[in-house]
């Protein structure tokens, strides 16, 4: 905790990730819902992680996220290979998030696909 305090003081933890990784997915506007994607593939991620991606996506201070439910829909198959990767941690994301991301950022994103192992 006091690791995460200081790196939330720096700016080094973007504070919508941080609040969506600590209290789950936000309740979504009525333009947020309408505006949400539908789940790609509800056998491999649930309802619950699914709104969780997108509430990163919508909270996330600076826009790293921005499209990644998009991309997610439109590569499926990418991201399912990703998701099967024994270490997940130690493999870039599909597209160029890994990129916009920061190693804290990439844990909202193994919370989705591999739950597991947070």
């Amino acid at each position: 905790m006091i690791t995460t305090s200081i790196k939330r003081n720096a700016k080094e933890i973007d504070e919508g990730v941080w609040n969506v990784l600590l209290r789950g997915p936000t309740v979504f506007t009525p333009s947020e819902q309408d505006q949400k994607l539908p789940n790609p593939d509800n056998e491999y991620i649930t309802e619950l992680l699914w709104d969780t991606l997108c509430s990163v996506e919508i909270r996330a201070t600076n826009g790293q996220y921005n499209g990644i439910s998009q991309h997610i829909c439109d590569n499926w198959d990418d991201w399912r290979a990703w998701q099967q990767e024994e270490d997940p941690y130690a493999v870039r994301v599909p597209g160029d998030f890994e990129d916009k991301i920061t190693i804290f950022d990439k844990l909202a994103l193994i919370k989705v696909f591999r739950n597991e192992l947070i």
